[in-house]
């Protein structure tokens, strides 16, 4: 990619034409969702829900994103030194873009790292892909220790050491290398990352066992924080084991993450909802706290986001 062009496609998410458009389709379209449900019930539902764990549930989710945010700065100090305050301020501004596929928006951050650090995108972006293996890493470690536990079934957790491989293999140059050029082909991708050696480099540097590590351990306490937060709005209303929601709510957002539909909308809430019921929770209720959750984790941050990239951007 050229210097040009990178500019041109940044300008282009700048002005977040896109973006806005594709979130107001979302919001219509989850607005039509919650519709055909009971909407006095459910209006009912938030009138009931208890103020302090409403809070909870808030503060558990914004640690969570602030660990996010610490893992992205160790990553990215391991290429360049950047200061802590101005590191989580771009990470946060990042959050604009919650709602697209895979969150790969989230790649806005390397513009301003080349903008202010002359950092190529190419060497910067890969992070943020890395980031998404991490997250559905630790929701897959959270998912097979919660149904072992739940179920019985300890022999699932001899999956780790294949995973294990798996992440042996990932470090391997040439594995890496031939796997890019092959993502690359697909128009999506190959405006993102042309400079393969630089992206591989980033790549290696990021998945050494150290990083990987660490990666995975944010990301398993990432996504039991987050359901602890869930557990807290479930209880709002009705009694539920934890152990139940650490299965429920890590595997919905898989199911929604796997199918790289923006922002998992409707993917989540069916898995979600769908679980909830399972386990005889009242429909309403889950609706109400579907919806909560998409307040608290997309709403917020994505209003959050808009706001500080527009600080960004002047």
């Amino acid at each position: 990619m050229t210097t040009l062009n990178f500019y041109n496609w940044s300008n282009l998410i700048l002005k977040w034409h896109s973006t806005i458009l594709l979130g107001g389709i979302l919001a219509t379209i989850y607005l039509i969702f919650i519709l055909l449900s009971d909407s006095s019930t459910i209006w009912e539902n938030f009138l009931k829900i208890n103020p302090w764990n409403f809070f909870l549930a808030f503060v558990l989710w914004s640690i969570s994103n602030f660990l996010r945010a610490i893992r992205w700065h160790i990553f990215v100090r391991s290429i360049v030194k950047i200061p802590f305050l101005k590191n989580l301020i771009l990470y946060f501004s990042g959050f604009a873009f919650l709602i697209t596929p895979a969150r790969m928006g989230e790649i806005i951050k390397s513009y301003y790292l080349k903008r202010d650090y002359d950092l190529p995108v190419s060497k910067t972006a890969p992070i943020v892909l890395i980031e998404r293996f991490y997250d559905l890493a630790g929701i897959v470690s959270i998912v097979l220790i919660s149904f072992a536990l739940l179920e019985s079934q300890l022999h699932v957790l001899l999956l780790f050491p294949l995973f294990g491989v798996f992440m042996f293999t990932l470090n391997r140059k040439s594995l890496v290398d031939s796997t890019l050029k092959k993502l690359f082909k697909f128009k999506y991708l190959a405006k993102y990352a042309p400079n393969i050696d630089e992206s591989v480099k980033t790549i290696q540097q990021i998945t050494t066992l150290k990083c990987s590590l660490i990666g995975i351990l944010f990301s398993i306490v990432i996504t039991g924080l987050q359901s602890i937060a869930v557990y807290f709005l479930i209880t709002s209303f009705v009694p539920i084991n934890l152990e139940k929601v650490f299965l429920i709510f890590p595997l919905s957002n898989f199911l929604a993450a796997i199918t790289l539909i923006p922002g998992g909308i409707g993917v989540f809430e069916g898995g979600f909802i769908g679980l909830l019921v399972q386990n005889q929770i009242n429909y309403d209720i889950a609706v109400t706290v579907s919806v909560l959750i998409r307040i608290i984790g997309t709403g917020f941050f994505t209003v959050l986001g808009m706001i500080l990239l527009k600080k960004l951007s002047k």
